[in-house]
């Protein structure tokens, strides 16, 4: 598959996915109490997904090593995403919106992987 059409998939799938949950979570939109602004919140979600060149040009070789490196960058997004959301949210209980940032990061890639993959396999993506 080639990187351009992975990372549109990418893009596509994650970015609205991840404003919505950050909606969902209540992060969205500001208020007087803190939270992102619209553009804040897709800017961010845009940002998190600079970790695909980075693991594009990785390149695992095998199933095992793009599992693994999906979970790695899972976690740096889940990270990324919840430690900025506690501070954007002023959040009484980072350890939370942390552990929400992880749920959201998961739900993103996991949905952008499996599409990718079922596009590339019924030859919609260009290998």
């Amino acid at each position: 598959m080639e990187w351009a059409s992975a990372y549109a998939v990418t893009l596509l799938v994650e970015v609205p996915l991840v404003v919505a949950l950050m909606r969902a979570a209540g992060w969205v939109p500001r208020d007087v109490d803190g939270g992102f602004s619209w553009p804040g919140a897709l800017l961010l979600a845009w940002a998190l997904n600079l970790t695909h060149p980075v693991l594009w040009w990785i390149g695992p070789g095998s199933v095992a090593g793009v599992l693994v490196a999906e979970v790695l960058i899972f976690l740096v997004e889940g990270m990324v995403l919840g430690l900025v959301a506690a501070r954007v949210t002023r959040s009484p209980a980072p350890g939370i919106t942390v552990a929400m940032g992880l749920l959201i990061a998961f739900a993103a890639n996991f949905a952008s992987f499996a599409l990718g993959l079922g596009l590339y396999h019924w030859g919609l993506l260009p290998g």
